[in-house]
């Protein structure tokens, strides 16, 4: 999804003149905070700095058993068997 510069034409003429006559850049940025793509980068940087450091990552893997257990219990209206390390 583009981002907009301004809601009408004349508030995008407005910042752009008042750009060149700061004399900075105008630029228009987009926040990627949310994006399943950026997120999902960040989780593997920080997975593979953990490999790399020897430094147990944040979830563990006990927390996303735990977690597909939840997920599974709440699809089931049961409850689930929470699996542990080594064992399905």
């Amino acid at each position: 999804m583009a981002e907009r510069l301004a809601v009408t034409l004349e508030d995008a003429d407005r910042a752009i003149a008042a750009t060149k006559a700061a004399g900075v850049p105008l630029q228009v940025g987009f926040n990627r905070r949310f994006d399943n793509g950026a997120m999902a980068t960040a989780e593997l940087a920080d997975f593979v700095d953990c490999v790399r450091t020897g430094v147990t990552p944040e979830p563990t893997g006990a927390d996303a058993r735990a977690a597909l257990a939840a997920i599974e219990s709440a699809g089931s209206g049961r409850p689930a068997r929470v699996a542990t390390a080594g064992r399905p």
